[in-house]
């Protein structure tokens, strides 16, 4: 049987309150047995590294993209330029995950996962920043803190 985990935002933003964070983790099937509180701060680059990343991918598919206002401009797009956006993402996202704010949330998880374990993770939020964050890459960095 795996694991649930459900990250709760409260309301929040990147660029000056940041997020308070609750976590439930439980068995599937079972109620919560571990909740966790934590935050994790404001960081408005961590949206701009999103956003570049997009241009650059999407620049690559030739597909314009509307950013704001702003219409970003079609360049010729290696897929060097696409993997390097994603690697500076990558590193921003797991640092931003690194914050003190939020370490006994990420400790809590680490202290009940097993290397073996098949884990849900679901993300609750309004915000539509947080939602488009790569949260996917968040399980390498557990997998590495748990062997």
């Amino acid at each position: 049987m795996g694991k649930l985990g459900v990250l709760t935002f409260a309301e929040g933003d990147f660029d000056n309150r940041g997020f308070s964070v609750t976590l439930q983790l439980r068995d599937e099937g079972k109620p919560a047995t571990i909740q966790e509180t934590g935050a994790l701060p404001p960081d408005p680059e961590l949206i701009e590294s999103y956003n570049s990343w997009k241009v650059t991918y999407y620049g690559f598919l030739g597909i314009k993209v509307r950013l704001g206002m702003i219409l970003g401009q079609i360049n010729n797009f290696s897929m060097d330029d696409v993997n390097q956006k994603a690697d500076n993402l990558s590193q921003h996202f797991n640092q931003w995950l690194k914050s003190p704010q939020f370490s006994h949330v990420r400790e809590e998880l680490i202290a009940h996962l097993k290397e073996d374990d098949e884990v849900r993770l679901i993300i609750q939020t309004s915000n539509l920043d947080l939602r488009k964050l790569p949260w996917h890459l968040w399980d390498k960095l557990l997998r590495s803190l748990i062997v």
